[in-house]
């Protein structure tokens, strides 16, 4: 009898450790309904599950859950401001308020706040947060009051990652018009993580930190862009702003385009505090400020790599403002204002020795999942970048190295963009001239050209292989 005390003892112990189970919640509504009851399940007086109250009983369900939302759907936010404080941690009004670990698949779809509130609030309550968004898009979000921060999505100590994601067009009258992790600087505060994959970041307007604000966090981009913010007070950072001794940011392949801090510093990009930062082949261009038209930093250690600054615009520092240190093979059209001793591969411009024109073309789709600037014909970044380290793919995903420069030695380029020429008549012709020799050759009678290839070799794999053979790209 003791015996199977003590193991029924042991089983209710087991149950009670084990993990909760995560749930998943599909949304089949449009609809901006509240749950009747969290704590029971998602359904509002419908019967129906709707964002609002798949998040609201998420919140409340143990373990990290999952909410599928209807393909290109449109979610508008009609239930007003929270007006209590009950109801602010409800979740029942005004922002959506995620404080447990989650994953959203947004399946193409939209969240337009219709500036009733911001959009998304995730704030850590005690347990560890993280929290996944993938394939959404996020508009109309107003973060209202003195101090309010992240008009798109506000982020309090906790761990997000968009993946796929655009947020556009909103506003913060405090900071972070898009996207602001502990927008509010505290020293004391834990630290936020924001990661950034194929995402567009754009249209948004604040005071400080127009599309991106992050204070004392740490920030990781790729392949995104970050474009046409508008930041109206004296700190700036209308791209993307850093704030204190802990913000850490690594962004690469990354677009900061066209973005404006009327009255501040870093038209582009701004840190202040004594946090660091690297810049791997990025695009920061047509960005303008009173100070650091390009990039402004104050005490942070910002180390450039492979990156293009050039063709933005201020008073003092057009394209950087600050020291920095170079990794080699960067191009900066006009270094006035910036201490940077260069590097190997270093492109310098300046009034002494002539701006350097990058010759880009506007921010546009170049094809990828995001808008970028493209390299034209004759830019000096083509070919310019390291020969031997670079990332493997460029903002548009397009393989590197390519032969840009058509040299017959295909060379990174500096940058975001990989220029990819279109094949022409030319081209075509001796590409097929070599494949028509490789036809019903095997592998053993080709050199070994990083391709994974069948026992037999048809017309599509030979001229895959004279492609890469003539130095053209083989995988646009």
């Amino acid at each position: 009898m003791l015996m199977q005390r003590m193991a029924a003892a042991a089983l209710l112990a087991a149950a009670i450790l084990a993990p909760a189970a995560a749930e998943t919640y599909t949304v089949d509504t449009s609809a901006d309904t509240a749950a009747v009851d969290p704590a029971v399940g998602p359904k509002d007086a419908a019967g129906h599950i709707s964002l609002r109250s798949a998040i609201q009983a998420a919140n409340l369900k143990a373990g990290a859950d999952t909410i599928d939302l209807l393909t290109a759907t449109t979610y508008q936010l009609t239930l007003g401001p929270a007006d209590s404080a009950i109801q602010a941690l409800s979740g029942a009004a005004g922002d959506l308020d995620i404080t447990d670990s989650l994953t959203l698949n947004g399946n193409g779809a939209k969240v337009d706040a219709h500036g009733i509130d911001r959009a998304f609030n995730i704030e850590r309550a005690s347990a560890p947060l993280s929290v996944t968004i993938n394939d959404l898009t996020v508009v109309g979000g107003h973060a209202q009051g003195f101090l309010a921060c992240g008009g798109g999505i506000n982020v309090r100590a906790a761990e997000v990652s968009l993946n796929r994601c655009t947020v556009a067009n909103n506003s913060a009258d405090g900071n972070g018009g898009g996207i602001a992790v502990n927008g509010i600087f505290d020293p004391t505060a834990i630290a936020g993580a924001l990661t950034l994959n194929d995402c567009m970041v754009t249209g948004n307007a604040a005071p400080n930190g127009a599309n991106i604000l992050a204070a004392s966090s740490v920030v990781t981009v790729n392949g995104s862009t970050v474009a046409y913010g508008t930041a109206s007070g004296d700190f700036g950072g209308a791209g993307i702003a850093l704030l204190g001794d802990a913000a850490l940011s690594q962004l690469t392949n990354v677009t900061v385009s066209d973005n404006s801090a009327i009255a501040g510093a870093g038209g582009g990009i701004a840190t202040f505090g004594d946090g660091s930062g690297t810049l791997r082949y990025s695009t920061v261009a047509g960005n303008k400020a009173a100070l650091g038209g390009g990039v402004q930093q104050s005490t942070a250690k910002i180390i450039l790599n492979g990156s293009l600054v050039a063709g933005n615009a201020a008073g003092t520092g057009p394209d950087l403002l600050g020291g920095y240190v170079s990794d080699g093979y960067n191009l900066v059209g006009d270094r006035a204002g910036a201490i940077i001793p260069p590097a190997t591969g270093d492109l310098f411009g300046g009034v002494s020795v002539g701006i350097i024109d990058p010759l880009l073309g506007p921010l546009q789709a170049n094809g990828g999942p995001v808008l970028t600037r493209a390299l034209l014909v004759g830019s000096p970044a083509i070919d310019a970048g390291s020969p031997l380290n670079y990332p493997p793919l460029d903002a548009r995903h397009f393989r590197r190295p390519q032969d840009g420069d058509k040299n017959g030695t295909p060379r990174a380029d500096i940058g975001a963009f990989e220029l990819v020429f279109p094949y022409t008549a030319a081209d075509a012709a001796r590409a097929l001239s070599l494949a028509g020799g490789l036809l019903n050759s095997t592998p053993a009678d080709i050199p070994r050209l990083d391709l994974t290839l069948p026992d037999r070799i048809d017309v599509a794999d030979a001229i895959v292989i004279a492609r890469k053979v003539t130095g053209l790209n083989p995988n646009p």
